[in-house]
């Protein structure tokens, strides 16, 4: 099944997270929330932020299935 995307949220996959910390430089100072399909992947991102000095990171408990299932606001491309 295909999912819309979560507003407001960028896909950056696990392997190219550290790749992408450049990037990610405006959002050290502020909360970001790490996602995944089940929630566990995404507690692997939080380790690897916060070790690379992200301030404030969250993971999505329950992932974007569970953020399907509660009907939540969705986009698609």
């Amino acid at each position: 099944m295909r999912y819309g995307h979560i507003p407001g949220a960028r896909s950056i996959p696990i392997l190219d997270l550290e790749s992408s910390f450049e990037e990610l430089e405006p959002f050290k100072e502020r909360e970001v929330v790490a996602m995944c399909q089940g929630g566990g992947l995404s507690l692997v991102a939080v380790e690897i932020m916060t070790k690379a000095g992200f301030k404030d990171v969250k993971s999505l408990k329950g992932g974007t299935d569970l953020w399907h299932e509660m009907r939540y606001p969705t986009t698609t491309f």
